[in-house]
């Protein structure tokens, strides 16, 4: 079994490598590369990647203030796809909103039920959220 110190600087390692796969490979129907912007790959770039990388660095360094910076950009990382993901699917999104849903990844594999007409998250992104607690938790309880 991993200790915990080795989880916090695997996890992030292994999230950075989901998003490669993700974003770099076509696994039609987990994720539907034709469908996505340029655009789309910038923001994740800037959003997911970067903020990864540094956690990542925070982690190797193993400084307390670099733990601390290190869970505060998840918590951010976290933060963005809830908003992004999980408060459209709950309580609703813009309709220009949806129809940019519903272009980006209306194709792709889910397993959530529908609630109204709200924008279902996919499966690679649900993974995504996962990632990101496990990364939140395995900080935690490091730097405790």
């Amino acid at each position: 079994m991993f200790s915990l110190h080795v989880m916090h600087f695997l996890v992030p390692i292994l999230f950075f490598l989901y998003l490669l796969l993700i974003d770099c490979f076509d696994l039609y129907p987990w994720n539907d590369l034709d469908r996505k912007s340029k655009c789309s790959h910038r923001l994740d770039l800037f959003i997911y990647y970067v903020p990864t990388a540094l956690v990542i660095a925070c982690h190797y360094t193993r400084f307390d203030t670099a733990l601390i910076w290190a869970f505060t950009l998840t918590w951010f990382m976290f933060l963005f796809y809830v908003l992004t993901w999980w408060v459209p699917y709950l309580f609703g999104a813009s309709a220009s909103r949806k129809r940019a849903f519903t272009y980006q990844y209306g194709r792709t594999s889910r397993v959530l039920p529908a609630i109204k007409d709200h924008p279902i998250p996919d499966n690679q992104h649900i993974w995504v959220g996962i990632w990101l607690v496990l990364m939140l938790v395995t900080q935690w309880f490091t730097m405790k």
